[in-house]
């Protein structure tokens, strides 16, 4: 079964402060850096992602998607929301696979739950994708593998047969 996790893409850059403090620079600098967060936690995991943004001015159809690195990016076409996209892209989802939406907004959770999908907040997507880094970080710091040699060395080092 794949996991398919949605984004509503501002609604979480406008919830967690480490996105929303790169407002003050531009919007495009706060995307990046959750698209960059969205890239690496993909990776970890091993999960789809799809993040939607609400309506850019200069797309001429009713949403454009692309990729970036796995990572499924979809902008409305404005004065589209990200909202009626999110809902076609929940309505049309494989059954068998585990959904997982992320967002705040009361209607889309309610859509999401009606259609089986886990809900999550923005907080608690910030949450796991800090774990999986902390995770990682303490993966490779204390990676307790060791050959059947290096086995045998510290059994005889500690007397241990």
């Amino acid at each position: 079964m794949a996991q398919i996790i949605i984004v509503d893409g501002y609604n979480v850059i406008h919830q967690i402060k480490q996105y929303k403090d790169l407002l003050h620079i531009d919007l495009e600098t706060a995307r990046k850096k959750l698209i960059h967060d969205l890239k690496i936690y993909k990776f970890r995991k091993k999960v789809s992602v799809i993040l939607v943004f609400d309506g850019a001015a200069d797309i001429p159809i009713y949403y454009q998607e692309r990729e970036i690195s796995g990572l499924e990016i979809i902008y409305s076409r404005a004065p589209i929301k990200a909202d009626p996209v999110i809902k076609e892209k929940i309505s049309s989802r494989n059954k068998k696979d585990q959904m997982i939406v992320v967002t705040d907004d009361g209607d889309i959770r309610r859509f999401s739950q009606s259609y089986g999908a886990i809900v999550l907040s923005p907080v608690e997507l910030y949450s796991r994708i800090t774990d999986s880094e902390t995770d990682m970080k303490l993966k490779g710091k204390y990676e307790n593998s060791m050959t059947p040699d290096e086995l045998e060395l510290w059994k005889k080092l500690f007397g241990i047969s």
